[in-house]
Formats: C-alpha cells, structure tokens, sequence
C-alpha cells in the first residue's frame, strides 16, 4: 500500500492510497525525525485521528525547538512495511535576544545602563 506524508513543526498526516480492511491504530504507524545532518531518531508522536472518508491519519509530535541556526527536518513514516519521507520543513532559527552593550557608573549611587 502506499503512503503519502506531510509534516509541519508539530503536525503529520499520513494519508493511504487505498481503504484498509480494517481501520489502522496509532501502533500501525512508526515515525522517525531527521534534523539537518544528523542520524534519523524515532519520533513519539500523540493525539491518532484516523478518518476514513479520506483515508487520513493524522498525529501531533513535540515541536522541534528553535536553536541559534535555522534547521532541516525531515519525517518519515512506516505503515506496514510501507516507508515514506515528508517533504523537508525549516525551523527558523531563533532571533537574537537583547544584550547589553554597556554598563558605566555616573556616581557611587548611579549606574548608566
């Protein structure tokens, strides 16, 4: 059977191209995540939806966090023995945070910021 995947930070659908038999489980699904270059990991995912109509299951994951660099990722899917790799989605690297520049003492009682 094949399999079609989409993911975004968060979210995944995971739609069949046929009707099964019986009606998948959460467990009938494996998910991997792989971040930039680094080695695929297995992705714990929450919340199975499955809708027959459409032949859609649909799953939440952990957001993956942003870092001080913006990130590739990429998901994957098994059902069944059927293995399917989402389209990349980015992670926006985190903006830059205030900083202080300078810190000077006017007087013994005063600072300037």
């Amino acid at each position: 059977m094949n399999t079609a995947i989409n993911a975004i930070n968060g979210n995944i659908e995971v739609t069949l191209s046929e009707a099964p038999e019986t009606a998948p489980v959460a467990a009938d699904f494996a998910f991997t995540q792989k971040i930039d270059a680094a080695a695929a990991t297995a992705l714990a995912t929450t919340d199975f939806a499955w809708a027959a109509a459409d032949k859609k299951a649909t799953f939440k994951f952990a957001e993956v966090a942003a870092t001080d660099a913006e990130q590739s990722v990429v998901i994957s899917v098994d059902y069944k023995g059927s293995k399917k790799d989402a389209a990349a989605f980015k992670v926006a690297a985190k903006p830059a945070g205030l900083a202080v520049e300078s810190v000077s003492a006017i007087n013994a009682t005063t600072l300037k910021v």
